[in-house]
């Protein structure tokens, strides 16, 4: 069970991970490729670079937590392989 629920976890916050990589994708498009807002002038505006931070720190916690659920999973397998070897 706790294999189950880690690998379920995992694979929740993997679709996470894809839809912060998705907006940070979209966030891109809105520069030129020297980094400059694609809308005039040369500083990104505070809103969008706020947004591009928040989205950062939001894919840095679901790779953590993917990191601990793989973990986890791993643990319980190697939990249920001992239990099988000492039947």
């Amino acid at each position: 069970m706790d294999y189950e629920s880690a690998t379920f976890l995992e694979k929740d916050e993997m679709v996470k991970v894809a839809k912060w990589e998705a907006e940070l994708k979209d966030l891109s498009g809105l520069l030129h490729k020297d980094g400059s807002w694609i809308f005039g002038g040369s500083k990104v505006p505070k809103e969008v670079d706020t947004r591009v931070k928040w989205v950062m720190r939001k894919l840095a916690e679901s790779h953590a937590k993917v990191a601990k659920y793989e973990q986890e999973a791993s643990n319980a397998k190697k939990v249920v392989a001992s239990l099988s070897a000492s039947n």
